[in-house]
């Protein structure tokens, strides 16, 4: 009887490759990270605010001169060795950005002479990146990583997935966010049903190497983009040009970036109107702008990464303020604030200050000796929570069927519902 499914080619390819099996299992033992470069937007945004959203982009980019004779006399002009600097030039990478030591990054398989169908077409490269180690060490590393992942690429990605109790979440690998492919012998079809937030892409030529940066939009900027890119060439100058240097020593910063940092940034004198309070300030905003978006943010409320304009802002915290006065919060009493970062914690921090009152921010994953303690040592007269489902709306406020904002009077500790 022939093989009628896909499941059921992955479950023979699985049964005739038990050595590989066993290769993977053990290089992905342990805990299991996704390495991926920190997003400028979160991805709970990109599933809620997908309308609007632009598709994949690319930056193109050439390697310079000199960073070009260096690598290719390092490789000695030849593809395979410099698919593994490319390889190593992304470990260090990423591992600069994230500042772990255990990095994983997605590879095709290398292009096969037969074309047709492959039970699995993507490889997995893991390395384990010690600060005390040189380039010339962990290229090493890497060369042993990638010839041992292409001896074992045969044993299905997805079987594999769901033995390491990691089954892939719609197409996207739970493994790996980054990608890299070298085109003078990887094949990019091969990689057309996985859904990556970032690849590059290499591809030699006679006088230069050339870089294609392919990322979701609803992830990255533009701006972003390019300087990892920055960045990474960076790496390499500094790896290939003394294969010696420690990673502990390899900087991503250019100069400009760190004067940018330690001088630009850090200048921050600015002129302030005086005898304005904070909640004065944002109240005018509100006025001038009160359709523009003021916050974005989780709301505890409705479980969503959602925006808030300065009009609805302003208007919530208006209600959380009057319910506080009304409870005898007046100037310079202390309301203690025990929320998570969310939107509600905004409309919280605003409607004390318009109450007349003064925040205390207290951590709700503090240990609940140390809450009790600040508490009496500060002397606060409220404490002000939030659950699950937390509404700021007058209306809910004092809903007895939906627990919403909780004021404890510290005295009596009794309840607004």
């Amino acid at each position: 009887m022939g093989i009628k499914s896909s499941q059921d080619k992955l479950a023979l390819a699985a049964d005739q490759n038990v050595k590989e099996r066993e290769y993977w299992l053990n290089k992905l033992t342990g805990e299991l990270e996704k390495s991926h470069f920190p997003y400028d937007y979160s991805d709970i945004r990109q599933e809620k605010m997908k309308s609007g959203m632009e598709p994949g982009k690319n930056l193109r980019f050439m390697f310079p001169g000199p960073l070009y004779a260096k690598i290719m006399k390092l490789c000695g002009g030849t593809d395979v060795k410099l698919h593994m600097i490319l390889v190593t030039g992304m470990f260090i990478l990423l591992h600069k950005y994230t500042g772990n030591t255990d990095i994983m990054i997605g590879s095709p398989i290398l292009k096969q002479e037969i074309e047709g169908e492959f039970i699995n077409t993507v490889l997995v490269f893991r390395n384990e990146i010690s600060v005390q180690m040189s380039f010339k060490e962990l290229l090493l590393e890497v060369r042993r990583t990638i010839i041992e992942a292409n001896e074992n690429q045969n044993y299905p990605l997805e079987v594999l997935l769901e033995e390491l109790g990691l089954p892939a979440t719609g197409d996207k690998c739970p493994l790996f966010d980054t990608m890299l492919l070298f085109e003078n012998f990887h094949d990019k079809r091969y990689i057309r049903d996985i859904n990556y937030n970032m690849l590059f892409s290499f591809s030699r030529l006679s006088d230069s190497i050339e870089g294609v940066v392919e990322y979701d939009a609803g992830l990255y900027r533009e701006n972003t983009v390019a300087q990892i890119i920055g960045h990474y060439l960076r790496v390499l100058e500094q790896g290939v040009g003394d294969v010696e240097s420690p990673v502990s020593q390899i900087e991503i910063l250019s100069e400009q970036e760190k004067r940018q940092l330690l001088d630009e940034f850090n200048d921050n004198e600015s002129k302030y109107p005086l005898g304005k309070l904070l909640h004065r300030l944002f109240e005018a905003q509100a006025e001038r702008t009160p359709g523009s978006i003021a916050v974005i943010g989780e709301s505890l409320e409705l479980n969503v990464f959602m925006p808030l304009t300065y009009g609805e802002l302003n208007t919530r915290a208006d209600r959380l303020a009057q319910a506080l006065r009304e409870k005898g919060v007046e100037p310079d009493t202390i309301v203690a604030l025990m929320v998570e970062s969310s939107i509600e914690m905004m409309i919280s921090i605003l409607g004390i200050l318009k109450s007349g009152g003064a925040y205390l921010p207290i951590d709700p994953d503090y240990p609940q000796e140390r809450i009790d303690y600040i508490l009496k040592d500060s002397s606060a007269k409220i404490l002000l929570t939030a659950n699950e489902i937390a509404s700021l709306s007058t209306e809910c406020l004092f809903n007895s069927h939906h627990s919403s904002f909780i004021i404890h009077h510290s005295n009596q500790l009794s309840y607004l519902i």
